[in-house]
């Protein structure tokens, strides 16, 4: 992977450019989505979305955790991780801790 570009950005362009990825990364999960639910049928796209988020939560905490030194265990290091992973931002998501458990809420 070549980072080149990005060494020269300033701290706007950057976030400018991670907004932008980010919007990009939704756009090709929606349309692979719906383009296997055209060529096939909802249902298939429905399993097929499973098995990939089955997978890709894993591989992202494990990735997560160790870029960036997250060491809190249980609910606080599931919180942690949560709060770095894509989806959070994209969608807004908010925690509240109480009582042992962790609420997760989707604003919208």
């Amino acid at each position: 992977m070549d980072l080149g570009i990005l060494k020269t950005l300033n701290k706007e362009e950057l976030e400018s450019y991670l907004a932008f990825l980010l919007w990009h990364y939704r756009l090709v999960d929606a349309f692979w989505f719906l383009s296997v639910a055209d060529r096939f049928d909802q249902e298939t796209a429905e399993r097929l979305n499973e098995r990939v988020w089955a997978r890709v939560p894993q591989m992202g905490a494990k990735d997560l955790v160790a870029r960036f030194g997250i060491r809190e265990k249980g609910l606080k290091g599931f919180v942690k991780v949560l709060e770095y992973f894509p989806w959070t931002i994209l969608v807004g998501y908010e925690f509240e801790e109480k009582d042992g458990a962790v609420i997760v809420t989707v604003p919208s």
